[in-house]
This record gives structure tokens, sequence and C-alpha cells, in this order.
């Protein structure tokens, strides 16, 4: 059975590299557990704008998964401009499908551009203690 382990993953993605960190919660802060980097190809991440968001996250779960991180909570920095907005949302459970053909109304709550002047993409994290409810990581990038 798989186990997530209480405490922070930090995630910077920069133009160059994507780096982790993985904290530990310990009595009045936080311990550092681990820390690793993976360098982005060039063409990932122009000018301060992401490109390549599929490579992107490709990259992302290779460093995920070399690093084995176990924890459950993030906290992530990208370099760029304002153009792109990461959102945690509770929304009610559902299945992907159904949350894939109900995003750009869901998102409509958060994104302070025009949807159609955005890519959309969104993680399902799980479900929430409260019954019936499910976390979303919701990513706008503006065109």
């Amino acid at each position: 059975m798989f186990f997530r382990i209480k405490g922070t993953l930090g995630l910077d993605i920069g133009s160059s590299y994507i780096k982790a960190v993985q904290l530990k919660d310990v009595r009045g802060g936080y311990e550092l557990e681990l820390f690793d980097m993976i360098p982005l190809a060039p063409e990932i991440i122009v000018d301060g704008s992401i490109i390549d968001s599929f490579r992107l996250v490709d990259t992302l779960k290779e460093l995920l998964r070399k690093s084995r991180i176990k924890v459950k909570d993030t906290v992530i920095g990208i370099a760029g401009h304002s153009s792109v907005i990461i959102k945690r949302i509770s929304l009610p459970e559902m299945s992907e499908e159904e949350l894939s053909e109900s995003i750009k109304f869901e998102a409509e709550q958060y994104v302070p551009f025009s949807i159609e002047d955005v890519n959309l993409d969104f993680q399902i994290l799980g479900p929430k203690e409260e019954p019936g409810q499910m976390d979303v990581i919701l990513v706008a990038v503006k065109k």
C-alpha cells in the first residue's frame, strides 16, 4: 500500500531547471529532507513563458519519480509573468471525464482573463476529508 509522509513539497519552476525540496514538519518549523533538480530543455520556457507545457509536465513527472517524493501538500513557484495562474480548488466529487467537461465553467470563477485567451489544465489531487468533495489543481496559462 502507498503512504504519504506528512510534510510539504516545494517546487521552483525556472527557465532552466525545476528544483524540488521535500520538507518535513518538525516542532516549530520544517526540516529539509530532500533536494533535487532536473534541467529543462531551453525550448520549454522561453522569455519567461511556458512554450511546451507537455514537455514541462513530463520533466516534472520525471523529477518526482526519480526523487521518490512522498508528500501530499505542494507549494509551487514559477518564473515568468503573471500570465500563469495556479489555484487549488475544492469541487464536488466527480470523474475526470466529468471534470474535463466542466473545467471551463469552474475556471471562469478563478481566472481574471477571458477563458478563450488561456490554456487550461487540471490535476485531481484526491478526495477531501469532507464526503463528496475533492481537491483539484487548476492551471491557466495565457495564450
